[in-house]
């Protein structure tokens, strides 16, 4: 039996503490101020069956300026969440593996 194509969307509310780091390639810690830092209002948690029939879900922040694709999440903690892809134990970090990556390419 095949599970039917369904999508649930919900938005919560996020504890204070959580921001989205806005970055860009060819950042440097220099770079790095708390201007940068969005505060986190909500998340968005979409939930689907995937291709494969399985349920998964995914969380998205959300700022005041809306949905936030880059999903470069602060933790009240100071760990850096690199959703989906990395979690680094601080901000120095993150940036460090962000010019490691660029200067592979």
């Amino acid at each position: 039996m095949t599970k039917a194509k369904e999508e649930t969307f919900a938005i919560v509310p996020a504890q204070p503490g959580f921001s989205c780091i806005r970055s860009w390639p060819e950042m440097t810690p220099a770079d790095y101020n708390d201007s940068l830092l969005d505060p986190i209002v909500a998340w968005r948690l979409e939930t689907r069956v995937d291709q494969h029939g399985e349920w998964k879900t995914q969380t998205q922040p959300i700022t005041l300026d809306g949905c936030q694709n880059s999903g470069v999440v602060l933790r009240p903690d100071g760990v850096v969440d690199e959703m989906y892809v990395q979690v680094f134990p601080n901000v120095r970090s993150y940036i460090h593996a962000v010019m490691s990556r660029r200067a592979k390419s």
